[in-house]
């Protein structure tokens, strides 16, 4: 019984530790909440952001970001397939926190690929095996998943 408990305990430890680094799991824990958002600007813009806020409590949120500004789309929906740190013609992406509190620029490096599932007007869905690599924090995240991006009121 004893033996049960202690393997218990270490692959719930585990499965903490590894699952952790995915952002892209972060929004099943409590104050967490995830968007996936298109943008209306100039560009085809992804923007994907795991924000952290809990209520009653002041500048304590923060955000995880990723966008993924594509300069090609017709390249992009053609390859289906896109290596972030390649295919930099087709799609550029960036990392970032947003904080109150973050003030200093940020140094880091977005690796990995994203599958093109689905592209229309309305909805694009990827499947993403992403890895930011965050110099400053000494850390690094990954947004590992299927995600559904669709336009929002105010973005």
């Amino acid at each position: 019984m004893t033996r049960l408990i202690w393997t218990y305990c270490m692959l719930t430890i585990l499965a903490s530790c590894c699952s952790r680094t995915n952002l892209l799991t972060y929004n099943y824990q409590k104050y967490y909440e995830e968007n996936s958002i298109i943008t209306s600007d100039s560009t085809f813009k992804l923007y994907q952001n795991i924000c952290y806020n809990k209520p009653g409590v002041i500048d304590e949120e923060f955000c995880y970001y990723l966008t993924l500004k594509f300069t090609d789309t017709t390249a992009a929906k053609t390859k289906r397939i896109l290596d972030l740190q390649t295919d930099t013609l087709i799609v550029k992406a960036g990392y970032g926190i947003f904080s109150v509190w973050n003030w200093s620029d940020e140094n880091n490096k977005v690796s990995g690929q994203i599958e093109i599932l689905k592209w229309d007007k309305d909805e694009v869905i990827l499947k993403e095996k992403v890895q930011a690599t965050d110099y400053r924090r000494k850390e690094t995240k990954k947004f590992i998943g299927t995600r559904f991006f669709k336009h929002k009121d105010g973005w």
